[in-house]
């Protein structure tokens, strides 16, 4: 109700983006988005949504639980 006058699946991919790349950048460090050369720890969700551009608003409202969690590119918790 805050953000009536948001586009909400802008607001939801810069909230993602608030906890992952932001702050990576921010501090120089090799995390938050997956590329060579940054730490290998992520997790992995179901989607319910083929549309890229609703992929976060989907994420933030219909993920509950991960599927697999990966630490240093091995698997730690599997669903």
């Amino acid at each position: 109700m805050i953000h009536d006058d948001c586009n909400l699946h802008i607001l939801a991919k810069k909230l993602l983006q608030a906890v992952t790349i932001n702050p990576a950048k921010a501090l120089n460090l090799p995390i938050g988005d997956i590329k060579e050369g940054n730490f290998s720890d992520f997790i992995v969700l179901e989607c319910y949504t083929n549309n890229t551009q609703e992929l976060a608003l989907h994420t933030i409202l219909h993920t509950k639980e991960v599927d697999e969690v990966f630490i240093g590119g091995k698997s730690i918790i599997t669903k």
